[in-house]
């Protein structure tokens, strides 16, 4: 699954999820799409964990300029380090990898990390992201503080105590701060929560 869409005057956004990338594989579309909206720039992966050196050298061989990288960004110190931000706003692109949301929660909500991703948006960039990389770009996030719960659990008790959601994470906040509708709001919606596993499968979805 994966949907990609392009928001007039401002940036493009990736959100993939559902199955492993792989050259030649189902993953060649999105990310070679990901790669034309960087217009072949720098772009650089992201995670608190080691970030892998896998993407880089797969958006390089899609046509990505050979400055792309991977960057850990493992606590709060170095999410707002200067140096780290300079290297993010000067991207093209911001990828963030899959993994535990809550660690990017925890580590880069209200940093310099969370200020690159919306200039670099705001600037025309693309930002993109997989997995737990996905969730955290929602208007609304499951922040997975207490754990994860499976769709069962969820849908028998949607106020179960695992179920807390973190409002107003990274750029998919409603326009009304910003002057404008939600980003969703084109598919009839003003509030969104992105979720890799409960989201409806989609071979495409692609937005004007």
């Amino acid at each position: 699954m994966y949907l990609i869409t392009r928001l007039s005057a401002q940036g493009s956004v990736m959100l993939v999820g559902g199955n492993a990338e792989s050259y030649g594989g189902w993953s060649d579309d999105p990310y070679g799409w990901f790669v034309q909206q960087a217009d072949s720039g720098k772009i650089v992966n992201i995670d608190v964990s080691e970030a892998s050196d896998w993407y880089p050298a797969y958006f390089i061989n899609l046509g990505a300029d050979s400055s792309s990288h991977e960057l850990q960004i493992p606590n709060i110190f170095s999410a707002n380090s200067q140096n780290v931000y300079h290297d993010l706003v000067t991207a093209n692109g911001i990828f963030i990898e899959g993994g535990d949301q809550w660690d990017y929660v925890q580590t880069w909500k209200g940093t310099l990390v969370d200020s690159a991703i919306h200039v670099v948006f705001n600037n025309g960039g693309v930002i993109g992201g997989t997995s737990a990389g996905l969730a955290i770009l929602g208007e609304i996030v499951f922040d997975a503080e207490n754990g994860s719960l499976t769709s069962d659990q969820a849908i028998a008790n949607p106020y179960h105590p695992r179920i807390l959601s973190l409002i107003y994470f990274f750029f998919f906040r409603p326009f009304s701060q910003r002057g404008g509708k939600a980003f969703f709001s084109i598919l009839g919606v003003s509030t969104f929560e992105i979720n890799p596993h409960f989201f409806p499968i989609f071979p495409r979805r692609s937005l004007p």
